[in-house]
């Protein structure tokens, strides 16, 4: 994989979806490239979250009807928390994806919210 294209940086990602990767020769392959695992969370796959690279990448996949923000306020608050960790040595990119597809917005705004705040307590 090249690490730039025509003099602009690239940075790369796997997605790994069998459990088979999480193994300490996958994320040796990935750190001395660095490459980032998708880290996916409340879905069907299993969650493989190193670090190795220099972001990180979320999916989280568990918003569900009924919930005005996709997700209870307990996991609002452990998402929120999990970026704002991350983030301290990491840039982090985070999607919201799959589960109740209209509460995707919802779920993103409050997350980006709750992290706004913690930033500007810092």
């Amino acid at each position: 994989m090249p690490n730039n294209l025509n003099g602009l940086p690239l940075r790369h990602a796997i997605e790994a979806r069998h459990e088979s990767f999480a193994c300490d020769a996958f994320q040796t392959l990935l750190q001395d490239r660095r490459i980032a695992v998708v880290h996916l969370a409340d879905g069907p796959h299993p969650e493989i979250d190193f670090a190795t690279a220099h972001f990180a990448y979320l999916r989280i996949k568990g918003t569900q009807e009924g919930e005005p923000l996709g997700y209870a306020e307990r996991d609002l608050t452990r998402w929120a928390n999990t970026a704002h960790a991350i983030a301290e040595d990491r840039e982090v990119f985070l999607f919201v994806i799959a589960g109740h597809k209209v509460a995707h917005p919802a779920a993103a705004q409050e997350l980006l919210r709750r992290l706004s705040h913690k930033c500007s307590a810092r």
